[in-house]
């Protein structure tokens, strides 16, 4: 595997800073979060200004539940190479993940800055201003990015998300039907109806998207926790 072969190139340079990082990448992969911190360690040994190295190792940190390695990593990566848009992207939402929403919005205008058309950046500092509680400049940015890119359904489901979280469940449903029109095979788009269904307690109707997000996605963790509380209700009302 890929994890040998990089083995192999160490054995041959072991002073081969990137056959390092690549290993490190490997490990980390499938599952050696540990393996992966030490090789990501040993290629910043051999070159301590390698912006790379350090994101992949913040980003193994994080993995770990390490979060202030890792956003101490990040920031150094960035230090490194402050014109990387990547950079950015990564740690606004390694900030977002840790609720510092503040600073997360803060990487994000930078990517805007760099690149005033970058889609991505707009939905995920509109999910950054929406935590916050500011509705108007998230619904901004949201509307934003579906001008930017109008045949990504990502961009609906992310609108969609934030119409359903503020209560506006016909803005939702219109958004995640755009998205599976652009994307039949979106399930979160049926996860998104789904959601919608379940809490007008149209229950059967409900488990008729999230099947069908369950046949296009087994493994999407948000689907289960929805199809348990959807499950749960249907069998208590059974019950009465």
């Amino acid at each position: 595997g890929a994890d040998a072969d990089f083995s192999r190139a160490i054995e041959l340079n072991g002073d081969d800073a990137a056959a390092y990082i690549n290993r490190g990448k490997a490990r980390r992969e499938k599952g050696d979060t540990d393996g992966a911190i030490e090789d990501f360690c040993k290629a910043l040994e051999l070159n301590p200004a390698d912006a790379d190295a350090y994101l992949h190792r913040g980003s193994a940190y994080f993995r770990k539940g390490d979060t202030s390695k890792g956003l101490a990593d990040f920031r150094k990566a960035i230090e490194l190479d402050p014109d990387n848009i990547d950079l950015y992207m990564v740690r606004g939402q390694a900030r977002f993940n840790c609720g510092y929403y503040d600073l997360a919005e803060e990487d994000f205008d930078q990517v805007i800055r760099f690149d005033p058309k970058h889609v991505y950046a707009y939905t995920k500092r509109g999910r950054a201003r929406q935590f916050k509680g500011e509705k108007e400049s998230a619904q901004a940015d949201f509307d934003r990015a579906v001008e930017l890119d109008p045949q990504n359904p990502v961009v609906y489901l992310c609108r969609g998300l934030f119409h359903h979280r503020n209560k506006n469940p016909d803005a939702a449903w219109a958004d995640y039907n755009q998205a599976m029109a652009i994307d039949p095979q979106s399930a979160g788009a049926y996860i998104g109806r789904g959601n919608i269904l379940y809490q007008k307690g149209e229950l059967e109707e409900a488990f008729g998207n999230y099947d069908k997000a369950n046949e296009l996605d087994p493994e999407c963790r948000n689907l289960h926790i929805n199809c348990d509380f959807a499950w749960c209700t249907r069998h208590m009302r059974q019950a009465q």
